[in-house]
C-alpha cells in the first residue's frame, strides 16, 4: 500500500467517525431546537425531513444569534468538513 492510499484510509476513517458522531448529535439537537422555537409541528417536520430541517435551523440559529460562531453552526460546519475528508480520502484511495 502506498503512502497516499494509507493517508486516504486515515482521512476516510477519521471523517467517517466524526460524521457519525456529529450526525447523530446534530439530528437530536435539531429536533430539540425545533421543538423549543417552533413547537410540536416544527419538531415533527425536523424529525421527518432531517436534512431540510437541519439546513433551516442552521440559518435560523445563525440569524438569531447574529454570528456563525455558535455551537450548533460550528457542529454543522464540522459535519460538512468531515464529508470533505471522506471525499478526499476516497480520491486518494483511487490513485
Amino acid at each position: 500500500m502506498s503512502l497516499s492510499k494509507g493517508i486516504g484510509v486515515v482521512f476516510m476513517g477519521t471523517g467517517g467517525i466524526i460524521m457519525a458522531i456529529l450526525g447523530m448529535a446534530i439530528y437530536i439537537w435539531s429536533i430539540v431546537i425545533s421543538y423549543a422555537f417552533g413547537g410540536l409541528i416544527a419538531a415533527i417536520f425536523t424529525l421527518a425531513i432531517p436534512v431540510a430541517g437541519q439546513i433551516y435551523w442552521f440559518f435560523k440559529i445563525w440569524y438569531l444569534t447574529g454570528t456563525i460562531i455558535n455551537a450548533y453552526c460550528l457542529a454543522t460546519i464540522g459535519y460538512v468538513v468531515s464529508l470533505g475528508l471522506i471525499i478526499v480520502g476516497v480520491a486518494m484511495m483511487e490513485r
